[in-house]
């Protein structure tokens, strides 16, 4: 938990505050602090000093907003109880069921080599810092091409994997289940010092690709097309034996509601009249496995 905290939180933190002066949000609390020019007799040295000062004006704001939308999702249920049981119920009923036949389902997987290595080889499309470098692609293209909704996007990603990041190691140490790979006749077992429930991976790609269906959902193909990504994951943290089937649900299920509540309270109304012309999208996977290592590449072009 602790390598976290050093290393995935405050780096995608730093990146989605670093960027929120390129946001065009409804929201005002994506309004960026605007800066003032500098004096036409400023020396270069009061100019820098003005840069420094909107950068820290701009990290403190994407921590605050940060902040409180994390706050925002821990108190969902106690702030809206109906709609949380109505969200819970079909979830907890669906896990209780799907722990059942975890260890029969996962017996059932081939466990050669190959199936090992191309399992692990996908399942690093959906680490924290592949998804960051995905989000941070979208708002750095989407600027340069001046693409608002791909700006939003990117943003909304980046949001979406630090919260996720955050909220997952929480649980994982509070249910504490082994992992299938951990030894030999695990029986996945909670409260066992592990960190197999749920699944990290799982909510991280179902929140990042929650986002994009929906801010292009005027667009079939990637409405749809893009969950194939957050299944192909899942189901490789489970062939690669690093999750049984349950974690992968309950992952998925909450990163689709943690993507689905940023998208609801940040996105910009505005951007639902433009085109999905003005943003070109092209996902190219390629896989690249060899005996002792793997590779997963993720492309996206945008243009104006």
């Amino acid at each position: 938990m602790g390598c976290l905290y050093r290393h995935g939180l405050p780096a995608s933190i730093i990146l989605f505050s670093l960027i929120t002066d390129t946001a065009q949000a409804q929201s005002p609390e994506w309004v960026p602090v605007a800066p003032q020019p500098p004096a036409a007799s400023a020396s270069g040295r009061n100019v820098m000093s003005g840069v420094a000062g909107r950068i820290g004006s701009e990290v403190s704001t994407g921590f605050t907003i940060l902040a409180r939308d994390h706050a925002l999702l821990w108190s969902s249920p106690v702030r809206s109880p109906e709609r949380a049981w109505k969200t819970a119920l079909p979830l907890v009923a669906v896990t209780a069921v799907s722990l059942q036949f975890d260890r029969r389902l996962l017996a059932a997987l081939p466990k050669s080599g190959d199936t090992m290595r191309y399992s692990k080889a996908v399942s690093q499309a959906g680490t924290y810092y592949t998804l960051g470098a995905a989000a941070g692609a979208f708002v750095a293209l989407g600027a340069a091409a001046g693409n608002r909704r791909a700006v939003e996007t990117g943003l909304l990603a980046a949001a979406s994997v630090a919260h996720v990041e955050s909220i997952a190691q929480i649980l994982k140490y509070a249910a504490g289940r082994e992992r299938p790979d951990f030894e030999t006749g695990t029986h996945g077992r909670f409260w066992q010092r592990q960190q197999s429930f749920p699944s990290g991976h799982a909510m991280a790609t179902w929140a990042v690709a929650t986002i994009i269906s929906k801010e292009y959902s005027d667009n079939r193909f990637i409405r749809y097309g893009i969950y194939a990504f957050p299944i192909l994951v899942s189901v490789s943290r489970i062939g690669a034996q690093r999750h049984f089937p349950t974690d992968v649900i309950a992952g998925g299920a909450l990163g689709h509601f943690i993507g689905s509540w940023l998208y609801d309270r940040h996105h910009d109304r505005a951007l639902e009249g433009a085109g999905v012309r003005a943003l070109g999208l092209s996902f190219a996977p390629s896989f690249n496995v060899k005996p002792k290592w793997g590779g997963f590449a993720f492309a996206v072009n945008i243009s104006r």
